[in-house]
């Protein structure tokens, strides 16, 4: 049997029957049983991702919650709510929006309605994560072109840089150039 209200106990008999006509037999005993609780979800972890992104993964302890609701807090600031995820989820991919190299705690907590209300369950364990840096360039390459034009190439790891700049100097001398400024998701310059 389903259906039941989570942390409830509920007492059940059982009697035989015949139609046609009706006859039935006396009820059993009475067997009482106690649903489990609406249970927190557990074991929650926080990976750093790139670009200052982080990603979550938790134990489901219940099976009749309609999502889980995540939120998060920097500092001693309380904690709001970040967003949800749907029933059975166990993990988030890259979440992404903190500031970079920032302490970052995170709790979750299952929900569920009833009678038009949201029910909570307890809060999952407290985690803390540092969000990585913006993520730099990989793969940085110069081309002879001609006797007097570079082209300088790179892979663009990152989704929140704002730009770039290039700075050059006359190898062994102490000063580089002032430094010229592309846009966001540049990948090369000539």
């Amino acid at each position: 049997a389903s259906g039941f209200e989570p942390d409830t106990s509920y007492s059940f008999r059982v009697r035989a029957f015949k139609q046609l006509p009706a006859i039935f037999t006396k009820y059993s005993n009475v067997a009482t049983a106690k649903t489990l609780p609406f249970r927190a979800p557990g074991d929650l972890t926080a990976m750093a991702e790139a670009d200052g992104a982080i990603s979550l993964k938790w134990k489901d302890r219940s099976s009749h919650e309609a999502g889980y609701e995540i939120e998060t807090r920097t500092g001693t600031a309380a904690f709001s709510k970040l967003g949800d995820v749907g029933p059975n989820v166990v993990s988030t991919s890259a979440i992404t929006g903190f500031s970079f190299n920032t302490d970052v705690q995170v709790r979750i907590r299952g929900f569920r309605t009833v009678s038009g209300a949201r029910v909570y369950t307890d809060y999952s364990n407290v985690v803390t994560v540092k969000t990585t840096n913006l993520a730099a360039p990989e793969g940085f390459a110069a081309q002879i072109l001609n006797d007097t034009s570079v082209k300088l190439t790179w892979k663009d790891v990152s989704a929140r840089e704002t730009g770039y700049q290039i700075e050059y100097r006359e190898t062994g001398a102490a000063k580089y150039s002032d430094p010229v400024t592309l846009a966001a998701n540049a990948k090369e310059y000539t």
